[in-house]
């Protein structure tokens, strides 16, 4: 069976082009750059198979230091052809991975990437707007707030730094941790003279969370930056501390800005932590 098979022929490509392997039923090796095989398996789709292949983060971390390619042998279909064929190919290889255990993934934890975001956003003026109770359609909401640009005093005068880019980068960079559960979806995106200004939500533990600019009507944004012992007060959001406005600057504003004010029609002061935490104590 397969006496002149040669391993070293077989078309081929890098993990990292796992996304272009062909459509059709194969039998595919995972061969390090030193060219021993770790792993032999089989696919009725062998592109499909790699998709979301069951030890592809193994396989990645062993990547980073010695490469690896998939090489395929295309074959029957049929099942039992492919378990066969499998099978010897194991069986003459004894690869390294083969009927080993995969390892667990490391999950992190929703409410340790939240704070590790809030925390980052905290430095950005990012301040806590409101809270609304839950009703019988919707979680109970939390909402932030940042400016569209910051002030920031240097020698030669005050200057102001266009923030919404910086906001988006931090919430992006939390969305693209693959092995965290939390994900901000952009619920609004507007475009404010030069900049794209974007709104966010999330949800942690049965409380939702939204980012949005200081809006007070369409196509108008208010840099609203407190002054922190006037304005707010400190407040937790999962455990990390935001200045949090206080009744009487809640209130201010939602009479100056009408439009706020029906945004928000059932919005109040934060006065606790909503968001009950079950992996951390912070």
């Amino acid at each position: 069976m397969f006496a002149d098979f040669d391993l070293s022929k077989l078309p081929s490509l890098p993990l990292s082009q796992r996304g272009s392997l062909p459509n059709y039923s194969a039998i595919y090796f995972v061969v390090d750059s030193k060219n021993r095989v770790l792993y032999v398996g089989q696919a009725t789709n062998l592109l499909a198979r790699w998709k979301d292949h069951h030890r592809q983060e193994q396989l990645s971390r062993i990547n980073r230091k010695n490469p690896i390619k998939i090489s395929w042998l295309s074959c029957s279909n049929e099942l039992k052809i492919l378990i066969n064929t499998e099978n010897h190919f194991i069986n003459l290889y004894q690869p390294l991975l083969n009927r080993t255990p995969v390892p667990a993934k490391k999950i992190t934890p929703t409410e340790i990437v939240l704070q590790q975001t809030l925390r980052k956003l905290v430095n950005l003026n990012v301040v806590v707007f409101g809270f609304e109770s839950a009703t019988d359609s919707l979680l109970p909401t939390v909402y932030l707030k940042y400016p569209i640009n910051l002030y920031v005093n240097e020698s030669d005068g005050i200057k102001f730094i266009n923030n919404t880019g910086a906001v988006n980068n931090i919430v992006r960079a939390s969305n693209n941790r693959k092995i965290a559960r939390l994900k901000w979806r952009e619920y609004e995106r507007k475009k404010f003279r030069q900049s794209k200004v974007r709104s966010w939500k999330t949800a942690c533990n049965g409380v939702s969370i939204e980012l949005s600019p200081w809006r007070v009507g369409q196509g108008t944004y208010l840099n609203w930056q407190p002054k922190l012992q006037e304005n707010t007060t400190i407040q937790t959001v999962a455990g990390i501390e935001m200045p949090t406005l206080n009744e009487l600057e809640l209130q201010k504003i939602l009479n100056k800005y009408p439009f706020v004010e029906e945004s928000y029609p059932k919005i109040s002061v934060l006065e606790h932590d909503p968001i009950r935490l079950f992996w951390s104590r912070e």
